[in-house]
């Protein structure tokens, strides 16, 4: 199983309160670097920094739901006191500077504004759940109607398209002309013939 937020991908930052809830569970660099870079996090690594509660195989996973049906798991403690201190005005403001400086070196605020956002939101409301989650939806919902959220999502359809076309979807081609025949050149055609395309 892997976990994560993906919404950045999509032009926008987490929303439905998983801002708030998630730097509840998780220290705010782990909380914030997952929704920041939109990167998934194996089942072991997210039990380690709280955002799951408990990781089972699939084999004992009915008796895992029996136990947490009936109270019997353990709850993750959650974020200690070093994380507490990191949400505090000084720290959290020092950290949100240095997202800010590392979110720059791969996107711009003029074109990629959601990651921007979430950092200002943490920064002014992180030591204030309630307060945090009314802002969360007033700017989850601007971020929806920007054009980068539309063109985003536009290209994440578009993508799915071109996933299902390689599953063995028609396309009609029978001839592949490749131009370069240096080592990306020369792999394509050779991908292209063991799929028994004709290749020039």
């Amino acid at each position: 199983a892997r976990f994560g937020f993906p919404e950045v991908m999509l032009g926008r930052h987490t929303g439905l309160a998983g801002t708030w809830r998630s730097l509840a569970l998780m220290s705010p660099v782990d909380a914030m670097t997952a929704m920041l870079t939109g990167k998934t996090l194996i089942a072991r690594r997210a039990k380690a920094q709280g955002l799951v509660d408990v990781v089972t195989e699939g084999r004992h996973f009915a008796k895992a739901l029996r136990w947490a049906v009936n109270g019997k798991l353990a709850r993750p403690k959650g974020p200690g006191l070093l994380a507490k201190a990191m949400a505090l005005g000084p720290a959290r403001s020092f950290l949100a500077q240095r997202m800010e400086a590392e979110t720059a070196k791969k996107a711009k605020r003029a074109h990629y504004p959601a990651p921007y956002a979430l950092i200002d939101l943490w920064r002014r409301f992180g030591n204030d759940a309630a307060a945090m989650r009314r802002a969360e939806t007033d700017s989850f919902a601007r971020l929806l109607l920007t054009d980068t959220s539309r063109n985003l999502v536009r290209c994440f359809f578009l993508r799915e398209r071109l996933k299902a076309y390689a599953k063995g979807a028609e396309h009609g081609i029978r001839h592949v002309h490749v131009i370069g025949a240096g080592v990306m050149g020369g792999d394509i055609a050779a991908w292209s013939a063991l799929r028994g395309f004709r290749v020039t």
